[in-house]
């Protein structure tokens, strides 16, 4: 298979993933079949509840390529994430396929009515994802076992406190116009996938990205960047926070002057501000040098509408601060 040239992207780091556009997928193995990661990812997970029996709610990743090569719980707790990738902060490093980004997707997981959720999004990596159904996606929300590949790695998502299914049933898939936190992918009565066998994974696509409308007068959110002697301001919509700000040197991060504030120390995707059902949320997405809430050293961090404030750590640091506008409308949850 040849590889079509990509067109020009701005300038990219040599670590980074090639930044081909998500038609040009392209993979020189092909990962093990969504079937074949269940049952070996199955397999594990039942010889772990033998010395570790742990009920309850949340996720847990296995990594399978030709076996299982790692895995890690997601706890459903505000906050709880994990990032996968090829760079070795991340909480599950997918190896050296240059064809992954070094952050490649935030992993989030969260209950709702008692139901586990999952939620899978795209950090601009260029690539995506593969769903089980061979679709490729930017971001889902998800309940139920969940399979999906990054290149040639595959990921399943094993929901904790449900029964082991023993194969793999086809996905029920969605699209919705919502944010992710929004979505609700439990069956509706009387819906014709209602009387679906236990154990499969109900998919919804949601929207990915959006044109970003800062430096709006009407914004609903503003975002100050502060290092030494440099200040950048940014406003942005209620539909901009929905669908995720990435904060870091990479041209994929917003910019409308932040990148100007941003030391070398800064990873060059470093943090993440998305709405969540409990309120704006900052995730650190394995970056270098972390960052902190004035005090302590966090992983994520809920931001207060009165005035949210965190520092990113690099050579120096860098505050940001957030608050909502009076103009902020509240979307319903």
């Amino acid at each position: 298979m040849s590889i079509p040239t990509p067109p020009p992207r701005g300038p990219t780091n040599a670590r980074t993933a090639v930044p081909y556009p998500i038609s040009a997928w392209h993979a020189r193995r092909r990962p093990t079949s969504p079937s074949d990661a269940w049952a070996k990812a199955v397999e594990v997970e039942r010889q772990r509840l033998r010395f570790q029996p742990r009920p309850g709610a949340g996720y847990r990743l296995y990594v399978v390529t030709e076996g299982v090569v790692g895995g890690r719980e997601v706890s459903p707790a505000p906050g709880g994430h994990a990032v996968l990738g090829r760079h070795t902060s991340c909480d599950l490093v997918l190896g050296d396929d240059t064809s992954i980004s070094l952050r490649h997707v935030l992993v989030r997981a969260w209950t709702h009515e008692g139901l586990a959720m999952l939620g899978v999004l795209d950090l601009d990596s260029g690539t995506g994802f593969e769903l089980s159904d061979g679709s490729r996606q930017r971001a889902v929300v998800a309940s139920g076992p969940v399979v999906f590949a990054i290149a040639a790695t595959s990921i399943v998502a094993v929901p904790l406190g449900e029964p082991l299914a023993e194969g793999l049933e086809p996905p029920i898939v969605r699209s919705s116009e919502a944010s992710g936190y929004q979505v609700d992918p439990r069956p509706r009565e009387g819906s014709r996938d209602a009387s679906a066998r236990a154990g499969t994974g109900r998919i919804t696509v949601v929207p990915w990205s959006v044109p970003l409308s800062s430096g709006g007068v009407g914004g609903a959110f503003e975002m100050v960047l502060e290092s030494e002697h440099r200040r950048a301001v940014v406003r942005f919509s209620e539909r901009d926070v929905g669908h995720g700000i990435l904060v870091g040197r990479d041209p994929r991060c917003v910019d409308a002057g932040l990148r100007s504030v941003l030391n070398d120390g800064i990873s060059r995707v470093h943090a993440l501000v998305i709405r969540e059902r409990d309120g704006v949320r900052l995730y650190d997405v394995a970056s270098m040098n972390g960052m902190t809430d004035g005090a302590r050293r966090v992983r994520s961090m809920a931001l207060d509408d009165a005035g949210g404030r965190a520092f990113l750590c690099g050579y120096r640091t860098t505050a940001l601060s957030w608050r909502a506008l009076r103009s902020a409308g509240r979307p319903s949850a």
